[in-house]
């Protein structure tokens, strides 16, 4: 792997969340009633690795756009609280901040509904203008939640100024990690089932993950890892196939899981740690993580994952 120069640059989705927890989640126009109450709390994919990234003791520099809303206000602060860098955020008020609507169940499985609002403004100028941060050695940690010309830009970019490009694949549309795209990737890290539609295969036991993993490096992915929550991971490093042990705990809120597992990866991956120790240590970091409620709330400091 390259030299790492310990810095963190995140692209990604910037959101609050709206949560609110019931006994099951409800059917198809069906009302179900909690005696909970909601929460709202700083989240997004971006806004979660970020927080995941630094609670790790990782340099971090957010990229993107934001509004100065009340949600947007609130945003700020928090990351500031965690000493990621905001400066870079383009302030644009001609839309709303993002939200997202969790619902989590009894068993901490939860089911989201997102609105981008302003995250979904970023253009390709936006890109250039931040071209700057892109230097050799810094870690781009991003997702597909944006259009394809923006991935397109921030990949390519990334790949020649010499960064380490790890992706979140979450998306509506996974036709956007084209071939080129993947080849411009170095950590893939997509859920079970993210897995499945990236490769076709169901992923109900470890064999179904290790042919997953195989598939990805085939299609260009350097370091493909598919988490399985309480079963760990499998991932692919230098020809060989790894399977990292599960740890069972009692799940109360899957939310921010995988982005607590991406965030601590680069953040160890930032200061030099080998592909292995980041592996096994992320897949700490995010079942600590689904013991606690909320998104970014629930992510733990590197002292009560180590």
């Amino acid at each position: 792997m390259m030299k790492m120069n310990g810095e963190i640059l995140g692209l990604g989705s910037l959101i609050m969340d709206i949560s609110i927890q019931c006994d099951r989640l409800p059917k198809p126009g069906e009302t179900v009633y909690t005696l909970a109450s909601y929460n709202v709390n700083p989240g997004g994919k971006g806004g979660n690795q970020a927080v995941a990234a630094a609670r790790s003791g990782g340099r971090v520099r957010l990229i993107g756009r934001i509004t100065e809303d009340d949600y947007g206000k609130k945003l700020l602060c928090a990351y500031e609280k965690e000493n990621i860098v905001t400066e870079s955020l383009i302030r644009d008020d001609s839309s709303s901040t993002g939200v997202c609507f969790v619902w989590v169940d009894s068993t901490g499985t939860n089911e989201c509904l997102c609105s981008l609002g302003v995250n979904a403004k970023v253009t390709p100028a936006d890109i250039m203008a931040f071209e700057p941060f892109f230097e050799e050695g810094t870690i781009v940690m991003t997702t597909l939640e944006y259009e394809p010309e923006i991935l397109e830009l921030v990949t390519k970019t990334a790949k020649e100024k010499g960064c380490f490009v790890v992706v979140d694949p979450s998306s509506k549309d996974y036709s956007k990690l084209t071939e080129d795209i993947a080849k411009r990737i170095d950590v893939l890290k997509p859920n079970e089932v993210e897995t499945e539609i990236l490769t076709g295969v169901r992923v109900e036991t470890l064999e179904d993950a290790k042919r997953a993993v195989a598939i990805l490096r085939e299609r260009g992915i350097s370091i493909p890892i598919v988490s399985l929550g309480e079963r760990g991971a499998v991932y692919g490093y230098e020809g060989e196939i790894y399977e990292v042990e599960g740890i069972k705990v009692k799940a109360v809120d899957t939310t921010a899981a995988g982005d607590t597992f991406i965030g601590s990866l680069c953040a160890k991956l930032s200061k030099g740690e080998d592909i292995h120790s980041a592996v096994s240590y992320a897949n700490r970091a995010a079942a600590y993580c689904v013991t606690r409620p909320g998104a970014q709330s629930s992510i733990p400091f590197e002292k009560s994952v180590l």
